[in-house]
C-alpha cells in the first residue's frame, strides 16, 4: 500500500480524518512551516487512525502509548516512522489544544550513531557512477553543496552564479534563503550541463529535471 493511498484511505474511512488532516496543514502553514515534512506527519498519522477507527485527537493516553509500542516493536523503517509520529502528534495537540495527550509523549533521545564517512576514492567512484551530465550534475550539486532533494528541485538556472562561483538557495528549510559556495570541481560540471551550456536558454528552468529526481 502506498504512502498517498494510506492517507486517502483514512480520509474515506474515518470520520473527521479528512477535516482534521486539512485543518493540521492550513495551521502549520499560516505559521510560516513547510508543507513536505508535515505530510509525513499525517501519513503517520493515518495509519494510527486507521488502527483504531478514530481520528488522533479522540484516543486516550494508553492508546497512543499502546501503538508507539506496537511500532516500534516492528522491524522494517520502524524508528522512522516512530519519530515523525510522535513530532506530528506534538504539533497535533499543541494546535488543538489537548496538552495532556502532549505531555504524555515521549522524548527522543538524540541519535549516538556517527554517520558513515566515505574515502576520496568512494566518493569519486560515487560522481563518476551516473552516465550522463544531469544526473552527474545532480550527484555533484548534493555531494558539494549539501542541499536536501527538495531544495535541488528548486534550483532554477538563473540561481547559478558562475561569476561569484555561488548558488542562490531560494526554497530551503523554514523559507530562509541562503547563498551556497560552488566548488571548482562542481562549476566546471555545471558549465558542460546542457541548459548552462546551450545557446538562448531560459533562466527560469529548472536546474534539474523532475524527471530524473528520486521519488
Amino acid at each position: 500500500m502506498s504512502k498517498s493511498t494510506i492517507y486517502s484511505q483514512a480520509c474515506q474511512e474515518i470520520s473527521g480524518f479528512q477535516t482534521m488532516g486539512e485543518e493540521f496543514i492550513r495551521k502549520l502553514v499560516i505559521n510560516g512551516r513547510g508543507k513536505s515534512t508535515h505530510q509525513n506527519y499525517l501519513r503517520q498519522m493515518a495509519k494510527l487512525a486507521l488502527y483504531y477507527g478514530r481520528t488522533p485527537l479522540e484516543l486516550e493516553t494508553d492508546e497512543v502509548e499502546e501503538y508507539l509500542y506496537h511500532l516500534i516493536q516492528k522491524d522494517s523503517d520502524s524508528l522512522s516512522s516512530y519519530k515523525h509520529l510522535v513530532y506530528g502528534l506534538r504539533k497535533l495537540y499543541r494546535l488543538f489544544d489537548r496538552e495532556e495527550l502532549h505531555l504524555a509523549l515521549p522524548k527522543i533521545k538524540a541519535s549516538g550513531k556517527l554517520p558513515v564517512v566515505l574515502s576520496t576514492r568512494e566518493v569519486r567512484r560515487l560522481l563518476k557512477a551516473p552516465t550522463h551530465i544531469r544526473e552527474r550534475v545532480l550527484f555533484g550539486l548534493a555531494y558539494d553543496t549539501g542541499l536536501r532533494i527538495a531544495e535541488l528541485t528548486n534550483v532554477l538556472i538563473s540561481d547559478v552564479d558562475l561569476d561569484r562561483k555561488q548558488l542562490h538557495v531560494r526554497e530551503s528549510k523554514h523559507k530562509k534563503e541562503r547563498y551556497v559556495p560552488l566548488s571548482g570541481h562542481i562549476l566546471r560540471g555545471i558549465k558542460k550541463h546542457p541548459p548552462i551550456s546551450g545557446k538562448g536558454c531560459c533562466s527560469d528552468l529548472p536546474m534539474i529535471p523532475a524527471c530524473v529526481l528520486p521519488n
